[in-house]
C-alpha cells in the first residue's frame, strides 16, 4: 500500500457484497443509483448538484442519489433537497462506517465529485473507481485519473448535460441502461490493474 493512496484489498470489486447492502439500505434496483462521499461543505459543490438532480428529473429521468458524509451543511442540503421536491430520489446516508464503503461504492452505478473549489488528491475518486464504478466530477481537483469524465464546476444544467452526454457510459447511467454494472466493472478493473 502506497501513503495516500487507496487499499486495493478493501477497494475492490465485490458484487455480491454491493448486491446485498443496495437491498438492506432500500437503494432502488429499478434506476440508476449515483453516489457521492463527502465532507457536507460549500466547496463541495454538494448544493449544485442537488440542482443538477432537479434538472435531471425535470428531463424525465429517473435515478437515486446518495450522499454519504457529515459536516456543517447537513441540514442545509436536507431542506434545499425538500424544497426542490427531491425527497423521491435523494438520500442521505451520514456518516459511513469505514468497513461499508467498499460495498457502497460498488452498489453505485456512477460516482458523482462535484466539487467547485479546493480539491485535492480526491480519494473517493479513487476508492470508487477500484470497487469498479466511474466517476464523473469537475475538473477543480489535481489532475484526475482516468478513466474521469468532467464537467463545468458550478454548473447543473453543464453538469447534467455531462451525466446525459459524455460517452456512452455516461448516457447509459443516466438513462438507467442495464449493461452499465458490466462496463463499470471493466472500466474499475482497468483502472486497478495501471
Amino acid at each position: 500500500q502506497v501513503r495516500g493512496g487507496s487499499d486495493g484489498e478493501r477497494f475492490r470489486p465485490e458484487p455480491a457484497r454491493s448486491e446485498r447492502l443496495r437491498s438492506s439500505w432500500g437503494i432502488p434496483a429499478d434506476r440508476p443509483f449515483l453516489l457521492t462521499v463527502r465532507r457536507l461543505e460549500p466547496r463541495m459543490g454538494l448544493e449544485e448538484l442537488l440542482r443538477a438532480c432537479r434538472l435531471l428529473l425535470d428531463r424525465g429521468r429517473s435515478f437515486t442519489l446518495g450522499i454519504a458524509g457529515s459536516g456543517m451543511l447537513a441540514q442545509r442540503l436536507r431542506t434545499l433537497s425538500a424544497q426542490l421536491e427531491l425527497e423521491s430520489c435523494v438520500r442521505f446516508f451520514g456518516r459511513v462506517a469505514e468497513d461499508d464503503l467498499p460495498a457502497l461504492y460498488g452498489a453505485a452505478d456512477l460516482f458523482v465529485l462535484p466539487t467547485v473549489a479546493y480539491e485535492g488528491f480526491g480519494m473517493p475518486t479513487i476508492e470508487a473507481l477500484g470497487c469498479g464504478t466511474p466517476v464523473v466530477g469537475t475538473p477543480v481537483a489535481a489532475p484526475p485519473p482516468k478513466p474521469f469524465f468532467t464537467a463545468p464546476p458550478a454548473a447543473p444544467a453543464s453538469t447534467i448535460s455531462r451525466l446525459r452526454c459524455t460517452g456512452a457510459l455516461i448516457s447509459h447511467a443516466a438513462a438507467g441502461v442495464d449493461d452499465v454494472p458490466a462496463v463499470s466493472f471493466t472500466i474499475g478493473e482497468a483502472f486497478r490493474t495501471r
